[in-house]
């Protein structure tokens, strides 16, 4: 007895050419939903390690601190060790290089979202290194504050891309060197859209928005007389 078998496959019916593009419809709807959601992802993931760096680079200078009597590099002179008046102070490399012990990895000074920054391999002036003349400045994201009282709200360090509408003290916006008066500052959008990460005294590191960072930069008004304070910047040239 001849056994008949059937194709699984038999009473399959193709897409007719509706079904067809209602499916290439759908697929297109879920790739522009999905796209900026990676997009968003990412940013956010380059943020936390923004933070991550701004955070190792607190606790490098929690570390020299507690080896120097608890002053920072920029608070004591080269004859007990520190860059105070060193006459290549006033570059944020040099400043930052002066924690390479504490540190260790110099790529941490690069924010992964910053367009323009070379990301250094080492401390050394060798190819790569933050020392290199190729590198040097380029190197780093982050800007320093020299207007440390010691205070757990004191501002230490922060993301570059800031921006400013007057000048202070007759100084020119974004040099190596530079002061601001905090009522006049802001983020630009070069680095994380209108808002940036900044580092604290107490090596806390935590995202702001333009209001914050504002706040940030003002003393009290009986201290400055209007609520305004210049800090002493040293950062990279924008």
């Amino acid at each position: 007895m001849r056994t008949q078998t059937r194709s699984c496959f038999a009473d399959a019916v193709g897409f007719t050419r509706t079904e067809l593009m209602a499916t290439v419809a759908a697929v297109g709807l879920i790739a522009l939903i999905g796209i900026p959601s990676l997009g968003e992802a990412g940013n956010r993931s380059e943020r936390v390690v923004c933070l991550n760096n701004l955070g190792q680079l607190g606790r490098a200078y929690q570390m020299w601190a507690t080896d120097h009597e608890g002053f920072l590099p920029f608070l004591l002179p080269t004859s007990r060790g520190g860059i105070q008046s060193h006459p290549m102070a006033g570059n944020v490399y040099f400043q930052v290089a002066a924690l390479s012990n504490e540190l260790r990895a110099a790529s941490v000074l690069a924010c992964p979202s910053d367009p323009t920054v070379k990301r250094a391999v080492n401390f050394s002036s060798g190819e790569g290194g933050l020392i290199n003349p190729g590198f040097q400045n380029n190197a780093v994201s982050y800007f320093i504050t020299h207007a440390w009282d010691g205070s757990e709200t004191g501002l230490l360090a922060g993301d570059r891309n800031l921006e400013a509408t007057i000048g202070a003290s007759g100084c020119a916006y974004f040099l190596t060197s530079t002061a601001l008066d905090g009522r006049f500052t802001a983020w630009r959008e070069s680095i994380h859209m209108s808002s940036g990460n900044v580092l604290f005294q107490n090596g806390a590191a935590e995202q702001t928005g333009n209001i914050q960072l504002r706040n940030l930069l003002r003393l009290p008004d009986e201290a400055l007389g209007g609520g305004q304070q210049l800090h002493h910047l040293v950062m990279r040239l924008q």
